[in-house]
């Protein structure tokens, strides 16, 4: 479990690591100090040629990143290991799977060959996997249908721009990052241009700079990002947050950014960025450099941690336009959902979603009477089958339940037991 006022580092059996900045976890809905429990979950990967072009295969290999559809203040950075026998100059990225549209999608990645290593900033979770020239490829592909942008972070400790165009007094040091972000582009190739797997939103090219911390460790000098040969409109964003190793003190964080205009990337192609000390604003209207404060709207929507306790569990479904509810019977009989959101026992549904692929349903406990809970999902409006994910969280221990709830034919809505949870 990671708190808004700390990082944290998971790492799974085969090496694939998540690293969570220093206030990358959101607050809560009542603004408190927001709690996220992380998972990686190794499984395989079904069809590996998936809807990459030809010439592409994806990884034997895929990892589970939970929790589902959780967005974070600031990215984290998944790295997922290559085995030994795969020559890394046929390693191309990461990908995830979207399961709304069934489709897996690439994103810029830097690939690590001295430590075996490729790694991308993510903003959400979900399936990742990784992309490769397949045995019999040629190990040209990547060369004749893009180009890379390098990007370099050189900055020192100092804040980047003066705390007061955020709206804040004397802050400390701070954690910074620079990079750039694609706010739309043109592939040239057509087709690339006409294949689901290219899908550049929610992208976002991070180098970062963590001096004097505990944890996070400087990625020095500069890293390359490949892309399609194509138009991009970018932007160049920093965000930043200042250290912090008071318990229970949530470190204050901003972000800024300004447009770059076209960056066109050649075959075989590189454009570079770099954020040196001598760039830091000392404007604090910053008007002549150009730099707006806010989230970038590549950084995509913040999501606030969820309520968490004795007892969390969540419901997910990728389909849109449909709407599940979930239910929860107590052991005294009384039941949460919807239309009874809290409990004379303190639960609480503090997350409630009626349009689907997008925030989890959530109830929870901070303090949960002993007994049994009784799960439940009902089918409340839609008219396709939806693919749920109950997940739950009892006294520290996760279990993952998956399954299909289909509208119901009659007068009554589908409604499903999914489990019995016992506390105590």
């Amino acid at each position: 479990m990671v708190s808004s006022d700390e990082s944290g580092m998971l790492t799974s059996p085969s090496g694939a690591t998540l690293e969570i900045p220093v206030g990358a976890v959101p607050r809560t809905h009542d603004g408190e100090v927001g709690q996220i429990v992380f998972t990686i979950d190794e499984r395989q990967t079904n069809d590996r040629r998936a809807n990459l072009p030809e010439g592409l295969e994806l990884a034997p290999t895929a990892f589970e990143i939970g929790p589902d559809f959780q967005t974070l203040s600031s990215p984290a950075v998944l790295t997922l290991p290559i085995p030994g026998d795969i020559p890394m100059d046929r390693i191309g990225g990461l990908a995830w799977y979207d399961e709304t549209d069934g489709q897996w999608v690439v994103v810029p990645s830097r690939v690590d060959a001295a430590n075996r290593t490729v790694s991308a900033d993510v903003t959400h979770f979900s399936l990742w996997s990784w992309w490769q020239e397949r045995e019999d490829s040629d190990r040209r592909w990547k060369a004749a249908n893009g180009g890379y942008v390098e990007v370099g972070n050189l900055i020192s400790n100092a804040p980047p721009f003066p705390t007061t165009f955020f709206g804040w007094g004397d802050r400390r040091d701070s954690y910074t990052s620079y990079g750039v972000c694609v706010d739309g582009y043109y592939v040239e190739n057509e087709t690339l241009r006409d294949n689901t797997w290219w899908q550049p939103y929610d992208w976002m090219i991070l180098q970062r700079a963590f001096p004097g911390s505990d944890f996070e460790r400087p990625q020095e000098g500069s890293h390359q990002y490949w892309l399609p040969q194509g138009q991009y409109d970018m932007s160049e964003v920093i965000f930043f947050s200042e250290m912090n190793r008071s318990t229970g003190y949530v470190p204050a964080y901003g972000w800024a950014s300004r447009p770059l205009g076209t960056v066109v990337i050649a075959a075989g192609g590189q454009v570079q960025y770099t954020w040196k000390e001598e760039d830091r604003v000392k404007d604090v209207s910053l008007e002549s450099g150009g730099w707006t404060s806010g989230r970038p709207e590549c950084a995509g929507r913040e999501m606030p941690a969820p309520g968490h306790g004795d007892v969390q569990v969540q419901l997910i479904w990728p389909q849109e336009n449909v709407d599940l509810d979930l239910h929860i019977i107590e052991p005294d009989g009384f039941e949460i959902y919807y239309d009874a959101d809290t409990s004379p026992s303190g639960g609480w549904l503090d997350q409630d979603n009626r349009f689907g692929a997008g925030v989890p349903e959530n109830v929870f406990w901070e303090e949960a009477r002993s007994g049994t809970y009784t799960v439940e999902i009902v089918y409340f409006g839609g008219v396709v089958p939806a693919n749920w994910t109950i997940r739950t969280i009892v006294q520290g221990q996760i279990e993952i339940y998956t399954g299909t709830i289909s509208p119901s034919s009659g007068e009554e809505r589908s409604r499903i037991r999914i489990t019995q949870l016992r506390v105590g």
